[in-house]
């Protein structure tokens, strides 16, 4: 399972794209957000940033639960399951982004 499995499946080998969002490595420190300016986002921005951490698989469903920045800071993993997201990865990854917002 070496780096042909990466290609394979479409992933890059540079790293994950929301690393580098977290982080604000490679990206302007603009898109380090505070707790105050997610709280205020819209459902279209809460989807903008599931896709910027490559999860839009579970933008439909967060848009249909009109969830908002606001209800996003507050979500734990059950809220997670329940809008459909299972995979663990998912569920981390979701969890310690939202944790960054908040911490």
């Amino acid at each position: 399972m070496g780096p042909d499995r990466k290609n394979t499946l479409g992933r890059k080998s540079s790293g994950a794209f929301w690393q580098r969002f977290r982080r604000g490595s490679g990206v302007s420190s603009s898109n380090k957000f505070t707790k105050r300016e997610v709280s205020s986002w819209d459902v279209s921005e809460v989807t903008s940033w599931l896709e910027s951490l490559q999860l839009g698989e579970y933008a439909e469903s967060f848009a249909a639960h009109d969830v908002r920045g606001r209800e996003l800071l507050t979500l734990t993993r059950r809220d997670f399951k329940e809008l459909g997201v299972v995979k663990v990865g998912h569920i981390k990854r979701l969890t310690l982004a939202v944790k960054e917002f908040v911490s």
